[in-house]
């Protein structure tokens, strides 16, 4: 959701149901371990393709059905980002059609796999920026890795997490206002996006699109929807647009 109040994207989740069928969430398998386990197994790469596969074939749905202007965001990891893999992803939108700046990819920091970003990693996150899609760093109060990611400058997006999001108010953690704000101020100097994750009260966004923040996405906005309901949510949400401006036309 952007400052006014629009769904304008959304984050492609990758979940693992190990049974056929899952009736308590805490049989799902979460992102951190499937990303681990397939580390370490070496289909890495088939789970990165996976994950570009579907988001294309979802922004040319969604531009076939009128949203041609809604974003997806994919999370990868570093050590993904190489010549081969902006090339797969090149040729897919490509084939596809597709705006490059509907595709945000996000790095996403995983203390689970052991490998540091290449000069080869960087070159390729600066690649895909230069190309035209928009290129993010995650969970930004998650270790001190993103300052090294921020200085590289191959980034203009920035995804600061819960420990910055639940914490603002709280007394005794001003820094996390300050940290914020010297964000924001970076954003706007740089033509960076900043978006807060993890929302699990709308107070703070208040306060934090009060700061300047540019979007928002936790679950007291919309929780995590299979791909038809999410579908069927940007009809809905297109069809309230479309009340609402010709309600103000007659007005």
């Amino acid at each position: 959701m952007n400052r006014d109040s629009k769904f304008v994207g959304a984050e492609v989740l990758i979940r693992w149901n190990p049974l056929s069928k899952v009736s308590n969430e805490k049989d799902t398998i979460y992102p951190p371990l499937i990303i681990y386990l397939a580390y370490r197994i070496g289909m890495l790469k088939d789970i990165d393709h996976i994950i570009i596969d579907n988001a294309v074939a979802e922004l040319m749905y969604l531009k076939e059905n009128g949203h041609g202007q809604v974003k997806l965001d994919i999370n990868l990891s570093i050590s993904s980002i190489t010549p081969a893999l902006c090339e797969y992803i090149n040729d897919r939108m490509s084939v596809a059609g597709i705006e490059r700046n509907r595709l945000w990819i996000t790095i996403t920091q995983n203390d689970n796999i052991p490998i540091k970003a290449t000069p080869e990693n960087m070159e390729s996150m600066l690649e895909l920026k230069n190309s035209g899609y928009v290129v993010g760093v995650d969970g930004f109060d998650a270790g001190s890795i993103a300052f090294d990611y921020m200085r590289e400058g191959f980034f203009n997006s920035i995804t600061i997490g819960q420990k910055i999001t639940k914490e603002l108010s709280l007394k005794g953690l001003k820094a996390n206002k300050y940290i914020v704000n010297m964000l924001i101020d970076y954003g706007q100097e740089n033509n960076t996006y900043i978006t807060a994750n993890f929302l699990e009260d709308a107070s703070y966004m208040v306060t934090l699109a009060g700061m300047g923040v540019d979007f928002f996405q936790g679950e007291v906005l919309v929780p995590p929807l299979p791909v038809v309901k999410f579908n069927d949510f940007m009809d809905r949400e297109e069809k309230k647009g479309l009340l609402a401006y010709y309600k103000d036309e007659v007005i």
